[in-house]
C-alpha cells in the first residue's frame, strides 16, 4: 500500500517542472520528419489525439513506406474494433505526405525521428519552419532554445511514460507546449537532461542483470524478474527455502545498482527528484507499481545502510556499485530522499 501510493503521488509530482505553469502554444499541424517504424508509431498516437500531420521525408519510397505502414495500422485498430469506421475515415483525412520543403512553414511543431535525428544529418524541411518548436526523439536536437528532446518509452502493464530532455536554456513556452502535447497523447511526462533517466536506469539494470548472471547463474535471476512482473515466461516460482533465500539475496543487489543510478543522475541534474526516478522504472521499464521504485526501497532501507551495502556489492562491479557522490552529502547532512521529493 505504501509502495501503491508513492507511485500515485509521484505521478501528481511529475508534472512540477520547467515550463509547467507557461502558456502552451497553440498546435494544429504537427510535421514529422523520417518516415520509419518510430515515427508510424508517432504519428498514430498524434493522430489520436486529433492533430493533423504532415509525414516528411527526403526518400519518396521510404515515404510510400511510412504512409502504408501508418494506413495499415489504422485499418488493422479498425477490424479490431479500436476505432469506429467513423473514427478511421477522419484519422486516415489528417494525414499528408510531406516531400522536403514543402509545408514545414505551415507546422506548429516538428518531430524529428529515424537518421534524421544523427546530429551531422541533414534535416529535410526545418529550415523552413518559423518558430516552431523542434522535438528530437532520444537527444535534444539543434534549434536553440525551441529545441527538446524526447523518449517515448513503449508502453508497459502499468503505463504510458514519455521523458522530455531539456537543457538548462530550454523555452519554458516550449516545454508547455509539448507537455500539453503529450498530456492530450495520454502520456505521463517526466524532465531529464542529457540522456535521460530512462536510459540511465535501462543501463544499469541490463548490467546488474549480467554480472550477476555471471556469478550466480541465468535461473535466479530470471526468478527474480519473474516475481517482478518482468517476465512471463515462467508458470510458477520456486518454493524451495534456498532458492528464496537466494532470490532475496539478488533482489537487493539489483535494486541497490538501479537507485546508485538514480542518485548518480540526481546528483548530475539529469532528474528533478527521487520520485521520478522511480516513475521512470515503474511506467517506463515494468517495475511493479507495488514495488513502488528504486528510489523508495533506498528511502526505506536507509542511506546509511545502503551506502554500507554498495560499498560491499561495488568488488563485484566498481562502476555499478561505487556509491555516487551525491550520497555522501545527503547523509552528512540528514536530507532523506522524501525531502529532495517535496523540494
Amino acid at each position: 500500500a505504501e509502495a501503491l501510493r508513492h507511485v500515485f503521488f509521484a505521478e501528481r509530482r511529475a508534472g512540477r517542472m520547467l515550463g509547467a505553469k507557461a502558456k502552451a502554444q497553440k498546435l494544429e499541424r504537427i510535421s514529422i520528419v523520417g518516415a520509419a517504424a518510430d515515427a508510424v508509431a508517432l504519428t498514430r498516437e498524434v493522430l489520436a489525439a486529433g492533430y493533423e500531420v504532415t509525414l516528411i521525408d527526403g526518400d519518396g519510397d521510404a515515404l510510400a513506406k511510412g504512409l502504408e505502414s501508418v494506413a495499415h495500422g489504422l485499418a488493422s485498430d479498425l477490424a479490431a474494433g479500436k476505432l469506429s469506421q467513423t473514427e478511421y475515415d477522419a484519422h486516415w483525412a489528417r494525414v499528408q505526405p510531406g516531400l522536403p520543403g514543402e509545408d514545414g512553414d505551415a507546422a506548429d511543431l516538428v518531430f524529428v525521428t529515424g537518421p534524421y535525428r544523427h546530429a551531422d544529418a541533414k534535416v529535410p524541411g526545418i529550415a523552413a519552419t518559423s518558430g516552431a518548436p523542434i522535438v528530437t526523439l532520444g537527444r535534444v536536437g539543434t534549434g536553440g532554445q525551441r529545441a527538446l528532446g524526447l523518449v517515448m518509452m513503449p508502453p508497459t502493464q502499468n503505463g504510458r511514460l514519455a521523458e522530455m530532455l531539456v537543457t538548462p536554456d530550454s523555452d519554458a513556452e516550449t516545454v508547455a507546449t509539448l507537455l500539453a502535447l503529450l498530456k492530450r497523447m495520454r502520456r505521463s511526462v517526466i524532465q531529464g537532461q542529457g540522456a535521460g533517466i530512462c536510459a540511465g536506469l535501462s543501463s544499469a539494470f541490463s548490467k546488474s542483470l549480467q554480472v550477476l548472471e555471471d556469478k550466480h547463474g541465468p535461473e535466479p535471476v530470471l526468478e527474480v524478474l519473474t516475481r517482478w512482473g518482468m517476465v512471463r515466461d515462467r508458470d510458477r516460482h520456486s518454493n524451495d527455502p534456498a532458492s528464496l533465500d537466494l532470490w532475496s539475496g539478488l533482489a537487493a543487489p539489483m535494486l541497490g545498482a538501479l537507485a546508485n543510478a538514480g542518485l548518480r543522475l540526481y546528483g548530475d541534474e539529469a532528474a528533478l527528484r527521487p520520485s521520478d526516478i522511480d516513475l521512470a522504472m515503474v511506467l517506463g521499464l515494468g517495475f511493479p507499481r507495488w514495488g513502488g521504485g528504486p528510489m523508495l526501497w533506498a528511502a526505506r532501507r536507509g542511506l546509511l545502510v545502503l551506502r554500507d551495502d554498495l560499498m560491499e556489492w561495488e568488488k563485484d562491479d566498481a562502476a555499478l556499485w561505487s556509491p555516487a557522490p551525491v550520497l555522501d552529502g545527503l547523509i552528512r547532512e540528514g536530507i532523506s530522499l522524501d525531502a529532495l521529493n517535496d523540494g
